[in-house]
């Protein structure tokens, strides 16, 4: 995940994939969660999981999730921690 240095750039905050690709529309709670850092740029390693109903990681609902709306449905129904 990264940023441009410039003024306002957490406003233009992008998520990218390790292969360099821009997911910042699958990933709009995650985008919306690092512009509230306090910081004006930043370069953030890390890795996206989804668990199942007794908190185990679920790689296959993982890729099941990347699928725009239907992500941004999942994470909104979602208690925040």
């Amino acid at each position: 995940m990264a940023s441009d240095s410039s003024a306002g750039a957490m406003a233009s905050m992008r998520v990218f994939s390790r292969n360099g690709r821009d997911w910042s529309d699958r990933v709009p709670l995650i985008v919306e969660a690092l512009r509230a850092l306090p910081m004006s740029s930043a370069t953030i390693d890390g890795e996206g999981v989804v668990c199942d109903e007794r908190g185990i990681t679920d790689f296959d609902r993982l890729r099941s999730t990347w699928s725009g709306a239907a992500a941004r449905a999942r994470c909104s129904s979602m208690p925040s921690t």
